[in-house]
């Protein structure tokens, strides 16, 4: 299994911060898994990289309320 740690150890080394033979300090780690996390969050909070969210534009009738629904046929009005 890949764990994040051999991820981020494998970035510190691919970007060259680190000799290949270097291991980054826990310190190093932490703030590196806090920058992943960032921009991660970033990423998923577009439409584009994320699957469970949705862009959705609704018009609110004059009953005042919207529906949400997968199945239209199921709404009863």
């Amino acid at each position: 299994m890949y764990t994040v740690r051999e991820l981020i150890t494998e970035s510190f080394r691919k970007s060259t911060v680190r000799g290949l033979t270097d291991t980054p300090e826990a310190d190093e780690i932490k703030q590196a898994l806090s920058t992943l996390n960032t921009d991660l969050d970033q990423l998923t909070a577009r439409e584009e990289f994320s699957t469970s969210k949705r862009a959705v534009r609704v018009s609110v009738g004059p009953l005042g309320y919207v529906t949400v629904s997968d199945n239209g046929a199921r709404i009863i009005e």
